[in-house]
């Protein structure tokens, strides 16, 4: 489905691969200088970044950085069963959505960004040398550490929900991932597969010559620790929910204005994409 916002043309379709089918959106530029892959968090965190994950998308299509965003597989909009998934196939998913960003402007600079979870899938792409930059914000240490803030949440709401003695424990959960084969995390069947890998896959950064947040010559990165400023792309509901004095709740941060955050992130990835030799105005 091809639709226009502005002067951006949005094109939302589903992709054949491997038997299911993706997700994808193509918030495209008017004159495209380069093209930016945006891979999004852990599957349970996708409701609340949503928002302004779609107005980063489209920040930068207005600027000249055609985006592609999209779900993976057994997520959101895309087909397949959550239990058979890996990250390794999730990285796969990347792959076949840079595959269609690139053929429809061929010859353009690819920036990698990855929000929380999926900084973790494209820093391992980007060590594997696809893409020409990369930005990542608030990515975990490793998919163990994904999984495990994952299922932390998952105790808070249990313990907000049921008395002592009726919700379960970290442990309980433990014993169910080894006794049923997964576990539910936030409502996804998280498998026992997937949580071993979690823990065999850390977060890769490039050998860069200095420390996270600068960047080489030939292929620039950076990595953002995103604050409490950045809700609700990052943190849950819990952590952005505040009662007054009165007991009702407020500064319920559903659409806060990022711009500041946009501007600065994209100022960088200009600079990036001149650093490998593509002018932008």
């Amino acid at each position: 489905m091809r639709m226009t916002h502005g002067i951006q043309a949005i094109d939302a379709r589903y992709l054949d691969h491997q038997g299911d089918q993706l997700y994808v959106v193509l918030h495209g530029a008017e004159k495209p200088v380069a093209q930016v892959l945006l891979a999004g968090p852990f599957p349970s965190e996708r409701t609340f970044s949503y928002l302004p994950w779609v107005r980063w998308a489209r920040y930068l299509a207005r600027r000249g950085f055609q985006a592609l965003r999209f779900d993976y597989r057994a997520c959101g909009e895309s087909t397949g069963d959550f239990r058979k998934q890996s990250l390794r196939g999730w990285m796969e998913d990347i792959k076949a959505c840079i595959a269609f960003l690139q053929a429809q402007t061929p010859g353009l600079p690819l920036v990698l960004h990855g929000l929380g979870f999926g900084g973790l899938l494209a820093a391992k792409l980007f060590s594997e040398d696809t893409g020409d930059a990369l930005l990542l914000w608030s990515p975990p240490n490793s998919g163990r550490e994904a999984f495990r803030g994952a299922l932390m949440r998952r105790l808070a709401i249990d313990f907000g929900l049921f008395k002592a003695g009726q919700r379960k424990s970290w442990k309980d959960y433990m014993a169910e991932l080894e006794q049923t084969g997964a576990v539910d995390v936030e409502g996804y069947a998280c498998s026992r597969d997937l949580w071993q890998e979690g823990n065999q896959f850390p977060l890769i950064t490039p050998p860069a010559s200095g420390q996270p947040g600068t960047q080489s010559e030939l292929r620039p990165w950076k990595l953002v620790n995103l604050d409490k400023g950045a809700e609700p792309l990052v943190g849950g509901i819990g952590q952005w929910r505040t009662a007054n004095p009165e007991g009702v709740y407020e500064d319920l941060r559903l659409n806060p204005d990022l711009s500041p955050l946009y501007e600065e992130n994209f100022q960088w990835m200009k600079k990036a994409v001149q650093t490998i030799g593509r002018p932008v105005k």
